[in-house]
């Protein structure tokens, strides 16, 4: 998922899908018999980890500005399509 950048939203979607029960654990809620949680959450933690994430996040957004490769660019695909000289694309 991290080599092509076509796939990272599904790598987002997943991930926490994937890091929820290790970071359970590694938090150090336990569970009773049918999974629920015992012990109250540190929202502290979460407070500050969601504030660093947030904070971290509009930096980069705010300094950096997103654009596709130029090479995969629509207007890319036109120039070459022009430079072969090409008129059909699709099948007739």
């Amino acid at each position: 998922a991290l080599s092509h950048s076509r796939n990272v939203d599904v790598f987002a979607l997943l991930a926490p899908i994937i890091l929820a029960k290790p970071l359970a654990a590694r938090l150090g809620s336990e569970g009773n018999a049918e999974g629920h949680v015992s012990r109250q959450p540190q929202w502290n933690v979460f407070a500050v980890v969601a504030i660093a994430v947030f904070i971290f996040a509009f930096s980069i957004a705010s300094t950096r500005r997103y654009s596709p490769p130029s090479a995969m660019s629509p207007a890319a695909a036109v120039a070459a399509l022009q430079e072969r000289k090409i008129s059909r694309v699709f099948n007739d």
